[in-house]
């Protein structure tokens, strides 16, 4: 009776712990099924992640094309015709106040070296021919800035 009972109790332990295996098996099973679930899961995000930076990429190309194309744009404005900058008589004009200035000098020193005019009229004559040099100066200085690339820019305002 006593090794009957030894007997029921191994029996016992041992159906226990079929049970509690067939748990962790049940378990073990029921995890590998949440794992291939989160596989495909991610592989789901993987392709989704792949098309959203598929079309940002686009869209930045794009972007980037539409901005390069406004640049050449905006830098073809800013320079100059080549038919103003090469107009014949913007070189006949710096030619000209050339021989202005140096006609108006041989006048002032033909006076001075006469001795025929008074102080006050030399002194008039050179007032003048500073108010001529700096007038023509200006003159030179704004026909460059026309001829000159990216010289005059206006913004969107102006």
């Amino acid at each position: 009776m006593k090794g009957l009972l030894i007997l029921l109790t191994v029996f016992g332990l041992f159906i226990q712990n079929a049970r509690a295996q067939d748990h962790e098996v049940t378990q073990l099973l029921l995890n590998v099924e949440k794992l291939a679930q989160f596989r495909e899961i991610y592989s789901n995000m993987l392709k989704g992640y792949n098309i959203v930076s598929g079309g940002y990429a686009g869209i930045r190309d794009i972007s980037q094309g539409n901005f390069g194309l406004h640049r050449a744009f905006m830098t073809g404005l800013e320079q100059v015709n080549p038919s103003v900058a090469g107009y014949r008589k913007v070189g006949e004009t710096v030619k000209m106040h050339s021989v202005i200035l140096l006609e108006g000098r041989k006048m002032i020193r033909s006076y001075y070296d006469t001795g025929l005019s008074r102080p006050q009229e030399l002194e008039y004559f050179q007032k003048i021919y500073s108010n001529i040099f700096n007038l023509s100066l200006r003159n030179l200085d704004e026909l460059l800035t026309i001829v000159a690339s990216g010289a005059l820019v206006m913004s969107d305002e102006e």
